[in-house]
């Protein structure tokens, strides 16, 4: 077979696909609410469904039609021995890891060997200093004990999933508490999508400085209607080639909302580009601790942008 690409202009418009970032996120904040939740705009994946077969572990119910899901909370403080099938998804795992911990019980989050071989470097410092067990092995992470409120310190470079994880669990307890993140800080953005969605169902948590989070305790999650908002890294492909997306909040706290600054960027021929509070903006090339990243094309391809430095975590 042979195939023939004859160059061309793209034009009309698309929508953006809805954030599983976000989606992840609400159906938690809603799976926590004592009433019923709806929220809408969820596209499926493998991920989003281990998310809600997590919830349904810890004894929400769930009802998914077309893009909606109604959600009727549950109390994870009421739930012990439970056993949350994460599947590959690194961002359950580490959402629900706190969570298993507020009914002072045993859990077991489980998954796929690819998933357990990932780092949960964070939580197991954080056992130790707290008291709390984590035992981890090539198809599930147990834990027991309790997490008790107080002063948390993480480091500032690792996934922002381990803050997340802590900021859904943390305003359940009985006392205040704070996060202190050490320098330097990446992600915050992803962090700050998991403010916005606390907010939504009546959580609040803040930053009282760049690097310290403060979480109240003796909070209650509240029931309520969200919707999922479009996702602008899934939309940076279609506007570097200058298609119009629709969908995408300009106001949106996702850092990946900075794409179209960057081809602005770009399109001047020149760009110095930073890229570490917006990782999924480019492709990670190699494992380990060595990344090569890789900007969008510029959509003025008579002045490619030579010179153009990216950097990121």
């Amino acid at each position: 077979m042979r195939a023939v690409f004859t160059p061309s202009t793209p034009f009309g418009t698309i929508a953006a696909p809805p954030s599983k970032s976000m989606a992840h996120r609400l159906l938690i904040s809603a799976g926590l609410a004592n009433g019923v939740s709806r929220v809408s705009g969820i596209a499926p994946s493998e991920d989003v469904s281990a998310t809600i077969d997590c919830l349904s572990a810890l004894g929400a119910k769930i009802d998914l039609k077309g893009d909606v899901a109604t959600v009727r909370g549950t109390d994870p403080r009421q739930v012990s021995n439970a056993c949350l099938p994460c599947r590959e998804s690194g961002s359950t795992l580490r959402f629900f890891l706190p969570l298993c911990l507020l009914s002072g019980g045993t859990a077991t989050l489980s998954g796929a060997p690819s998933l357990l071989s990932r780092p949960l470097s964070v939580y197991e410092t954080l056992a130790g200093q707290k008291g709390f067990s984590l035992a981890k092995s090539g198809t599930a992470v147990r834990v027991s004990g309790s997490l008790t409120p107080g002063d948390y310190t993480v480091p500032g470079d690792v996934s922002s999933q381990f803050v997340s994880g802590l900021l859904f669990a943390l305003p359940l307890l009985e006392s205040d508490s704070t996060i202190r993140l050490l320098p330097p800080l990446e992600s915050k953005s992803y962090i700050d999508l998991t403010l916005s969605a606390l907010s939504a169902f009546g959580v609040t948590a803040a930053w009282i400085d760049e690097t310290t989070l403060s979480v109240k305790g003796g909070q209650s999650y509240r029931p309520g209607d969200a919707s999922v908002e479009g996702d602008w890294s899934n939309a940076a492909p279609f506007l570097s080639l200058g298609v119009p997306v629709t969908g995408l909040d300009p106001e949106s706290r996702q850092g990946d909302r900075r794409v179209a600054d960057l081809l602005a960027e770009l399109d001047r021929g020149r760009a110095k580009i930073d890229l570490s509070d917006c990782p999924d903006l480019a492709p990670d090339s190699t494992s380990g601790t060595t990344r090569s990243r890789s900007a969008p094309a510029p959509r003025n391809r008579t002045n490619p942008s030579r010179g153009t430095t990216i950097t990121g975590s």
